[in-house]
């Protein structure tokens, strides 16, 4: 796991994070619109980055003005990337793939994200107004079959 840091800058609703070039390189491949899975202030919040790489955290993590802040990236995903849904829903080993039951619109028309975390599936859409994303907690599953 990689850690950035920035230094916060509050904003009328919420606190605002760019992070320097310097920070940027220490993830391979971070773009601009990239979606990042990250934890701060023992809260796990999901971001897509903006033009200018930052972000936007809620007003209620306490933060202050100009305080440094530390983030630790869980995850990044590629928009695209976010999109892919398995075509099937079993895998080889005869266990549900979650992912492909998860629709790829919001039922605003909004792209809805998937980052699989090996232990967690996140399903994210951005929105105004701090809205939580939706974890999933992947357990194994059995395929059954009745005759």
């Amino acid at each position: 796991m990689v850690e950035l840091t920035t230094v916060v800058k509050e904003r009328s609703d919420h606190l605002q994070c760019i992070f320097k070039e310097s920070e940027r390189k220490k993830i391979n491949d971070l773009s601009r619109g990239d979606i990042i899975l990250f934890e701060i202030k023992d809260r796990v919040l999901i971001k897509k980055l903006n033009r200018d790489f930052g972000i936007t955290l809620p007003k209620s993590l306490g933060l202050k003005h100009f305080s440094p802040a530390s983030l630790e990236i869980l995850n990044h995903i590629k928009p695209l990337e976010g999109l892919e849904r398995p075509v099937e829903p079993f895998l080889e080993n005869e266990t549900v793939d979650i992912k492909h039951f998860i629709p790829l619109k919001s039922n605003t028309g909004k792209d809805i994200f998937v980052i699989d975390d090996q232990q967690m599936i996140f399903a994210w859409f951005p929105v105004g107004g701090g809205v939580n994303m939706l974890t999933l907690i992947v357990l194994l599953t059995r395929r059954v079959f009745s005759n």
